[in-house]
C-alpha cells in the first residue's frame, strides 16, 4: 500500500507528468494496459528512420514539417534524399528483372487500361525505394511522386500500396505529418495504414479517397491508371464494410494530433474521385476537419485506437483534439 506515496514522491520533479492511475478497479487497470501497450509502441516509434524522397510537392503549404519538434516529440529521424539520387537508382535498375516483377504484377487483377510497360516502370520505382531504404537503413519513406509523371510518365501508387502491404511505411507527395501519422497508427494498430485525401465531409459523414492503398486493407482491389495523370498503376481498392477505424493526423509543428473513431459505411464510387474511395460515418461530428483544417491527408487504420493516442499525446507533450 506504499506504492502510492512512493508514485507521489518520484513524479513531483517531473516537469512533464505523466498521468497518475490508481489501479483498484477493473477500469483502471484497463488503463494502465493501454498506457503500457502505448509506451511499447512509442519505443518503436523513436526508432524510426524517415527517408524524404525529393522533398514535399510544392501545393502542400501547410504540410512543411517542423523537423525539430518531429525528432522531439515522436524521436524519428528525417532523412533528406535528392531526387537525383531515386533518378539515378530508377534508371540503374535491371530490365529484365523489372519486367519480370511487372508481369507477376499485371497477372493480378489488372485492368485493360493498364499496360505491361506501366506495371514495368511503376515495379522498378518500388523497387528503387527499396534500394534507397537499404542503402539509407530506413523504415519508412514519403516520396514526391508526382515528380515521376515528368519524368518518366509513372507514378508512384503501386510502389506505395506493395511497400506498405511489405509492413515497410510509404507516404506519398512528401507529406511528413501524414507518414508520421502513418508510422504511430501503424505501430498502435500494428497493421498497413491508408493515407488518404479528405474528399467530403458533411456532418458525421467522411470520404476519404486516394490512388493508393495496402492491398492488406481492402476485400478486393483492382489495378486501375492514376486518376489526375491517366498513367500508371493506380490501386482501386474497397475498405471492409462495417469494420471499426481510427483516423489520424498531425499539425505541421507537431504540437497537436488530432483523432477520432467510426465505422466503414460504404464503398463510394466516382469517376471524380481518385481510385480507392470510402465513407466513414465517425462516432462525432467531423466538420472540425473543414472548420480548422490541418492539411489535406489523413491516415486510416482499422480499429479502436484513440485511447492509445490519447495516451501517446499525454507522454510526448501534444495537445490530443478528439474529432
Amino acid at each position: 500500500m506504499n506504492s502510492l506515496p512512493s508514485a507521489l514522491e518520484a513524479l513531483s520533479p517531473l516537469e512533464e507528468r505523466p498521468q497518475l492511475i490508481v489501479a483498484n478497479t477493473p477500469a483502471e487497470l484497463a488503463k494502465v494496459r493501454r498506457f503500457v501497450r502505448t509506451a511499447k509502441a512509442f519505443s518503436r516509434i523513436r526508432k524510426h528512420r524517415l527517408g524524404l524522397i525529393g522533398g514535399a510537392s510544392s501545393w502542400l503549404t501547410y504540410s512543411q514539417p517542423d523537423r525539430t519538434q518531429l525528432s522531439r516529440h515522436l524521436g524519428i529521424r528525417l532523412i533528406d534524399i535528392p531526387m537525383n539520387e531515386f533518378k539515378s537508382v530508377y534508371r540503374s535498375m535491371s530490365r529484365p528483372v523489372a519486367q519480370k516483377l511487372a508481369i507477376e504484377a499485371k497477372s493480378k487483377r489488372a485492368s485493360k487500361q493498364t499496360t505491361t510497360e506501366d506495371f514495368r516502370k511503376s515495379s522498378v520505382i518500388y523497387a528503387a525505394v527499396k534500394k534507397l531504404a537499404e542503402k539509407h537503413n530506413l523504415t519508412a519513406a514519403s516520396l514526391k511522386c508526382f515528380d515521376l509523371i515528368a519524368d518518366f510518365r509513372a507514378t508512384g501508387c503501386y510502389a506505395v500500396a506493395r511497400l506498405n502491404d511489405e509492413d515497410f511505411v510509404m507516404g506519398c507527395e512528401g507529406d511528413i505529418p501524414a507518414t508520421a501519422a502513418m508510422i504511430v497508427l501503424s505501430e498502435i494498430s500494428k497493421s498497413p495504414t491508408f493515407m488518404a485525401n479528405v474528399s467530403s465531409v458533411r456532418g458525421r459523414n467522411l470520404v476519404l479517397t486516394h490512388c493508393t492503398i495496402a492491398p492488406r486493407l481492402t476485400s478486393s482491389f483492382r489495378y486501375r491508371t492514376h486518376f489526375e495523370s491517366g498513367l500508371g498503376v493506380a490501386i482501386a481498392g474497397v475498405l471492409r464494410k462495417g469494420k471499426r477505424v481510427t483516423i489520424l493526423r498531425f499539425d505541421n509543428t507537431f504540437q497537436k494530433l488530432r483523432a477520432g473513431e467510426g465505422v466503414v459505411k460504404a464503398h463510394v464510387w466516382s469517376h471524380q474521385l481518385c481510385r480507392t474511395q470510402t465513407q466513414i460515418e465517425m462516432d462525432r461530428d467531423a466538420r472540425i476537419i473543414m472548420d480548422q483544417p490541418m492539411g489535406n491527408h489523413y491516415v486510416l487504420a482499422y480499429g479502436e485506437h484513440p485511447g492509445a493516442l490519447r495516451s501517446l499525446a499525454s507522454f510526448v507533450g501534444m495537445k490530443f483534439e478528439e474529432i
